[in-house]
């Protein structure tokens, strides 16, 4: 699977489907938590379309969120905490400071809210500790 570096990138490959914004800049997820997020978009999941190729092949269904944000905004994601409980679409690193996460068809909300939880487990066994929200927003 692809995953576009950008939102240039994305819209150039004819993937690209929506960009978010946060509520707030930064956003507080709790008084210990914030995210300083530099840029989001939804994409459709897609794969290269041939070696060293620029051009994507959509696949049929599904869509990846990524968001790039700053290292210090993810000190300790996917070790100490986590956007997600695996019920609510857990995101995962992806490249340098970028979280990603899918979704089987398009939100349909404008706005998307995932709950934050310690730790790093999502094992349905392990109790999950809800320490905050996370939400993004359409730009219109």
């Amino acid at each position: 699977m692809g995953v576009s570096l950008n939102i240039r990138e994305s819209k150039e490959r004819k993937v690209y489907v929506q960009e978010y914004r946060l509520p707030s800049t930064p956003y507080r997820i709790n008084d210990s938590l914030a995210l300083n997020m530099k840029s989001a978009w939804l994409e459709h999941m897609w794969r290269y379309a041939g070696p060293n190729s620029s051009k994507a092949d959509i696949e049929k269904d599904g869509y990846q969120l990524i968001i790039i944000a700053d290292s210090k905004s993810l000190k300790g994601y996917g070790e100490t905490w986590l956007i997600g409980t695996g019920a609510d679409s857990t995101f995962n690193g992806c490249f340098r400071d970028a979280i990603i996460t899918e979704f089987k068809k398009l939100p349909s909300k404008d706005t998307i809210e995932w709950s934050v939880q310690s730790g790093a487990q999502l094992a349905k066994s392990i109790p999950k500790v809800i320490v905050g929200k996370f939400s993004i927003v359409a730009v219109k």
